[in-house]
């Protein structure tokens, strides 16, 4: 396998729209080396005042096209935070346990939220006792220590994936895409865009900044302000990097890739980790003293944690640690590995087999957003975990971490940020909760719970488009539905006290939101979750950009409300609505009949909304040949896929493809049927005279050697009558289906693929093979579920979501592992 790479650098890098992740110490050896030498290209410009601009040109393996643009420049912005941060420091507790907590809690919830930020330049440094919230546009960075909590203020333009904080001065931030570098004295920022993955490095004594775009790098060193670039390739698509650490100091650097995992010396041999050559993606935004980074492989579901020796000049590698999860953090360091999903932190130690084993759990009320764990010397270990609105510091010896753990959050220890007061609620909304019940259910194998709906509601989640979780359709697990123009919320917490099988009532599973007018359809805005846009019954667009949460004391209860303060209207009598993001520009789009309507906002517009307020924008206007029927948005803002009565399009705003902005590609005609996409695979899921067909998306270049979307249709020749709902799904075992028929629910496992004919000519096809079947007493409107995915439930390889009627269910069904 050819091995063509970057120059000497190390890097320190975040990979595209992953969870943030932990790290797995190695002490097991594969390792195996391959020294490879490579050829590059380099590039020097020189940038008013004293910097240097790297272009990156495009190539035809790239997946999206870059004009030329002043890479690295510097540009002007105001680094001073718009806000103060409002925090609190509190006592806490792990139950059946001597541990040290103290927390910490912000008036958020933070957009992004990431534990030991520091640039370490040294193994030294490695710490657990600082946190990142992004709030806003305004960034904060908090340390607990022994003279109690430090805070840095800055700001950043977009979203962020991640921060590295180099300085009290200097930081990184990556923002959808692009990578800047801010400096707080000069109150500017330069940014390089088109990234998909990044690292951020010293190459022999000089920083550094690598990018990558597929299997293309570019390598951007920075010596006394003037930027010099060089561009390699590898042999297949790089997800990820991470640096390496040697003699205590960063030396060289880790990339995982769609064929291995690699270690890269800084005279540019690669080492192959020998963990197989599967996909696999780095999953620490840490590493400890040895440099060791925890990496994951979907196709196989291990953990690996990987480290390169100068010892023994290789890689070596614990033992995998099969999971039958993706983490959604994870952090290593010496002996213990921890890894995070949902709100439960699972605790490993390394024992001399160098395998991990099972050590501890711990209970958080929260979803865990991120961990660092730090293996402290007097035996002791020191825990630092993340969530939206808070922070948790934990110092503890082994034996206070052993078994079954719940942390607490218990009173405050000094007030350190502003207090707010709670506005006074408002009683009309006292009847809302009224209008609905929640009851236990069982119908043989499965059990749970549904939400019972007294009078039908003016909307449900019933359509697929309404994408707020990574790859669960139609805002699932959570339901909504609006009664005139109040919107119930069933938060995800319901289905997991119902799986908890713990008593609650609806005001712990619920919030209201208060709109402006009856709801048709809606979504959440891209800017802020807790923007709204969404199509009324009054025949108008309503883009909500401020809102504000409050209590209302109802009984002995309180409902969580939260009112609209600022929006701007359309007269556009919309049938449904969705939103997309690319670069600083943010797209909300409406249909109705076979015209798409086009609202285009940039970041900077919407994040100075609430001071300076909207501009109505006119719409832009897309026809079609026929009736919209559902409209997606593709990930990391590559299109607009619209489907149509009995086609399918894709509309390009942004110029992602080689025709440039404001293109409609035709991908299919006349293929009429009932449809479902599933955002996080691409692929759409069409049901028509009995029978199923898969449609993905793909892409190719055309006569013109230009790039356009394409698709590759995978039809099924097996009859299945009686279809009533169904749903594709990302699965972490396998894809699936989830089908209803009248009195019925199942999944099916799908399988797509192709042979060649005697012509040489490709043969797609789809298979659809019975999983599971369960009799239920409803006949449902929509339903998802997966069987063999713990990434959601757990302890449970079944589960369904469905709406019938008035009645949402979430239910529960047996363990079914095959193997």
């Amino acid at each position: 396998m050819r091995k063509v790479l970057l120059g000497g650098l190390l890097v320190l890098l975040v990979f595209v729209a992953g969870c943030i992740g932990g790290q797995s110490p190695g002490t097991e050896e594969k390792p195996s080396q391959t020294g490879t030498a490579f050829s590059s290209t380099t590039t020097e410009s020189t940038p008013p005042p004293s910097e240097t601009t790297s272009s990156t040109e495009t190539t035809p393996r790239q997946t999206e096209t870059q004009a030329p643009s002043e890479d690295w420049a510097y540009q002007d912005l105001s680094l001073t935070p718009e806000n103060e941060p409002e925090y609190s420091l509190h006592r806490g507790a792990i139950s059946d346990s001597g541990a040290s907590v103290e927390v910490l809690l912000i008036k958020g919830p933070a957009k992004f939220v990431k534990t030991s930020a520091n640039w370490e330049a040294s193994s030294g440094e490695s710490s657990a006792n600082n946190v990142v919230f992004q709030v806003g546009h305004d960034v904060y960075y908090f340390e607990l220590g022994p003279n109690g909590v430090y805070y840095e203020g800055g700001r950043v333009v977009g979203d962020l994936f991640d921060f590295v904080r180099f300085t009290e001065d200097k930081y990184l931030g990556w923002e959808n895409g692009v990578v800047r570098v801010y400096s707080k004295s000069l109150n500017k920022y330069r940014e390089k865009r088109g990234v998909m993955a990044y690292a951020a490095t010293l190459i022999n004594g000089k920083f550094a900044i690598v990018t990558s775009i597929e299997d293309n790098l570019t390598v951007t060193t920075f010596v006394n302000g003037e930027a010099s670039s060089e561009e390699y390739s590898f042999d297949c698509p790089i997800l990820s990097m991470h640096p390496a650490f040697t003699g205590d100091t960063i030396s060289g650097f880790y990339m995982a890739t769609t064929c291995g995992v690699y270690y890269v010396s800084p005279n540019l041999e690669t080492y192959d980790s020998g963990i197989g050559d599967s996909a696999w993606i780095i999953i620490s935004n840490d590493h400890d003293d040895f440099g060791t980074i925890v990496v994951y492989s979907k196709d196989l579901n291990e953990v690996v944690g990987p480290h390169y020796s100068a010892d023994h000049d290789s890689i070596l590698h614990s033992k995998p640690l099969s999971v039958s999860y993706r983490p959604d953090a994870a952090s290593v360091s010496g002996l213990y590995l921890a890894l995070a999903r949902g709100t439960k932190l699972y605790l490993y130690e390394l024992g001399e087999d160098g395998a991990y084993h099972d050590f501890g759990v711990l209970n958080f009320p929260y979803p865990i957003r991120d961990v660092k764990i730090n293996q402290l010397s007097g035996n002791q270990i020191e825990l630092g975990v993340a969530w939206k609105e808070g922070f948790a510091h934990i110092v503890g010896k082994p034996d206070d971490f052993r078994g079954e753990h719940s942390f607490s959050i218990g009173g405050e220890i000094t007030t350190t940020g502003t207090q707010t007061s709670t506005p006074p609620a408002q009683n009309e909304l006292g009847g809302i909760l009224d209008l609905f019940t929640i009851e236990k259910v069982s119908f043989g194998e499965l059990w749970g719970a549904k939400v019972h709906l007294k009078k039908t509601p003016d909307y449900r989640n019933v359509h697929d488009w309404l994408q707020i979780k990574v790859y669960e359709p139609a805002g699932l697990p959570d339901a909504y539905f609006a009664f005139g123009r109040y919107m119930v919320h069933v938060t995800s917490s319901f289905k997991n006290l119902v799986e908890s099988r713990k008593d609650f009532t609806k005001y712990d599973v619920t919030e209201v939101y208060e709109l402006p007018s009856t709801p048709k359809d809606f979504t959440f805005g891209i800017y802020d979750t807790s923007d709204i846009f969404m199509a009324g019954r009054d025949g108008k667009l309503y883009l909500i950009y401020d809102g504000e949460r409050t209590k209302e004391p109802v009984g002995d209860e309180e409902i969580r409300l939260w009112k609209p303060k600022a929006y701007v209207t359309w007269n556009i009598d919309a049938d449904g609505v969705n939103a997309m993001s690319r670069g600083d520009n943010n797209y909300f789009v409406a249909w109705k009949g076979d015209k798409l309507y086009v609202i285009r906002y940039t970041d900077d517009q919407l994040y100075n909304a609430e001071e300076e307020g909207l501009p109505e924008v006119q719409p832009e206007t897309v026809s079609f040949p026929e009736a919209i029927v559902a409209v997606y948005a593709l990930h990391y803002g590559r299109g607009i896929l619209v489907r149509t009565e009995t086609g399918l399009y894709l509309y390009d705003p942004t110029g992602y493809y080689d025709y440039g902005p404001g293109k409609v590609y035709t991908l299919l005609q006349n293929v009429p049927g009932r449809a479902a996409f599933q955002i996080y695979t691409d692929d759409l899921y069409v049901y028509e005279n009995g029978k199923f067909l898969m449609v993905s998306m793909t892409s190719k270049y055309d006569s013109n050697d230009k790039q356009i979307p394409a698709v590759e249709v995978y039809p099924s020749t097996v009859q299945m009558p009686g279809v009533v709902a169904f749903s594709g799904m990302y699965n972490t075992y396998d894809t699936q289906l989830a089908v209803g028929f009248e009195g019925r629910i199942a999944l099916y496992n799908v399988t797509a693929n192709y042979y060649y004919d005697e012509n040489d000519n490709r043969v797609y096809f789809l298979n659809l093979t019975l999983d599971q079947s369960f009799s239920v007493p409803f006949t449902p409107d929509y339903v998802y579920g997966e069987d063999e995915c713990y990434c959601h439930v757990r302890f449970h390889a079944d589960y369904f979501y469905a709406w019938a009627g008035n009645d949402y269910y979430v239910l529960f069904g047996p363990k079914n592992r095959r193997w």
